[in-house]
């Protein structure tokens, strides 16, 4: 992927990031800080039968961590 392409699809995904919001209905929730960079991460789940039937980025603190998320 050249710089270009790369810059663009950064931009993207900041603009139209997915898996984005609050899960209604969630059974398990795990926050997270990366003090290196700053990034807060809070990940949201629906678990049923020991299997993961939905899951959700509810925010980001970071650029970045949005661009990775995806």
């Amino acid at each position: 992927m050249n710089r270009e392409m790369y810059q663009e699809h950064i931009l993207d995904a900041y603009k139209h990031p997915s898996n984005f919001g609050k899960l209604e209905g969630k059974t398990n929730e795990h926050k997270s800080h990366n003090p290196l960079c700053g990034d807060d991460i809070t990940i949201q789940l629906i678990v049923k039968d020991d299997k993961i039937e939905d899951v959700i980025k509810p925010f980001f603190e970071s650029y970045y961590s949005i661009e990775f998320s995806n």
